[in-house]
């Protein structure tokens, strides 16, 4: 047998539809609009996704780092997340600044670094921000404030830093890690097998969520207006946060009503989420080049392509499972460290 912690199903089957939901959004934001921001940032769909998508995958990020932080030296946490995180990032920023420059041949050694500076600090904002949440974090407990009153303190910190490069994207998204974080500090253990909510506060939060979805707009992105306009700051927080309650009843009723086989795909996409999500970055970015005879009306965005991304992210998690064949490219492209097995 396999001698390690066995993970919660239900957190990686909720990544995984958080995963899919990611490629989805993209699908429509490059596909169906070719990146047109005034179009996909009005899509309805893409709009519903938006709304909570990272808040929830960097909450549960929050609530399954709190086991290693807790365990782990503040210099053994950060030195394995920039290895999990950060080194993948400097190595496809490499990748992909030298393919762009042997194709181009008439670029200067500095403009190539320039490039590959651009592309390292730019790129992959998600996993900058879950690295820096968690450096944050885990500092915070080396000098034991990592309760509700040190971690409301460092938010605030946070909120002070100039908004410069990716930081409104974390500015964004630290509060719903250290909400997780701070929910698996009360359970002591990192389960989540239910989420147990009264109705009355349940049906709160679906008419808030509803209510929100109602008030946003192009402005209310974090990428449109960063964290310079107020009220767009709140609707954001608030309607992530009670869009992911309503998002996890409704992942675990669909977790205890799917069939073992689904389960486990699903399962699996989360756990291979890293994969995806890089690798999904790339396809995207390629794929925009070009124009789609696809049209974007409601239907066809409906069911084409939530398909397409649903096969599109097994096709890219296949890749990624391949590539745990080869340890440098798993270890420097994916952050993965081979563990050994003990039978």
């Amino acid at each position: 047998m396999q001698s390690v912690k066995q993970r919660n199903q239900f957190l990686d089957y909720t990544k995984g539809i958080l995963m899919l939901l990611v490629v989805y959004g993209h699908a429509i934001q490059y596909i169906a609009y070719n990146g047109n921001g005034e179009g996909f940032f009005q899509d309805p769909i893409f709009k519903a996704i938006y709304i909570f998508h990272m808040p929830l995958f960097m909450a549960i990020s929050g609530f399954v780092s709190f086991s290693s932080i807790q365990k782990s030296t503040f210099l053994t946490v950060v030195n394995k997340r920039f290895a999990n995180l950060i080194v993948p990032i400097i190595c496809w920023s490499i990748l992909y600044t030298s393919t762009f420059f042997l194709i181009r041949k008439d670029s200067s050694i500095y403009s190539f670094f320039h490039y590959l500076f651009s592309n390292v600090i730019h790129s992959f904002w998600f996993l900058w921000a879950l690295f820096a949440a968690i450096t944050i974090i885990a500092l915070v407990k080396r000098f034991g404030h990592d309760k509700p009153y040190g971690i409301i303190l460092s938010f605030c910190a946070v909120l002070m830093i100039p908004d410069k490069v990716n930081i409104p994207l974390f500015k964004y998204t630290f509060p719903f890690f250290c909400i997780g974080y701070l929910l698996a500090q009360r359970r002591e253990s990192p389960k989540l097998e239910t989420v147990k909510k009264s109705k009355l506060l349940f049906a709160a939060a679906c008419f808030f969520t509803i209510l929100s979805y109602i008030f946003w707009h192009p402005e209310t992105y974090v990428y449109v207006s960063q964290m310079t306009n107020i009220r767009s700051v709140i609707l954001r927080y608030f309607g992530g946060f009670v869009a992911s309650i309503v998002m996890l009843q409704v992942s675990w009723k669909l977790y205890s009503f799917s069939s073992l086989s689904f389960r486990w795909l699903l399962c699996e996409i989360g756990k291979g989420s890293l994969y995806i999500y890089i690798l999904q970055s790339y396809f995207f970015d390629f794929a925009s080049k070009f124009q789609y005879p696809l049209p974007n009306n409601f239907l066809f965005l409906l069911s084409i392509y939530p398909m397409s991304a649903f096969l599109l992210s097994f096709c890219l998690l296949q890749v990624g499972n391949l590539s745990e064949r080869n340890a440098l490219i798993s270890k420097f492209l994916f952050g993965r460290v081979s563990v050994k097995k003990s039978i």
